[in-house]
């Protein structure tokens, strides 16, 4: 399942939130994303990286949405 991922502290940033992210398209927009297979890789990924929200995504709303919460945003 297609993943759209972003960091907060690079949420205005062109650089790729993190190792796995590859770059997607969700409708007329470019972003970053990330492929899993299961349930399990969510949870590694999750562990990895700490603190991880899970969301829809603001683009088109239909594709979750990973956000790696490293810094405080409001």
């Amino acid at each position: 399942m297609l993943f759209e991922v972003a960091r907060t502290s690079l949420i205005c940033s062109n650089k790729p939130p993190c190792d796995e992210a590859i770059k997607i398209k969700l409708g007329a927009v470019e972003t970053w994303g990330i492929e899993f297979n299961s349930l399990k890789e969510v949870i590694e990924f999750a562990y990895k990286y700490d603190e991880v929200i899970l969301g829809k995504s603001w683009i088109n709303k239909q594709t979750p949405h990973l956000e790696i919460y490293d810094d405080y945003r409001e």
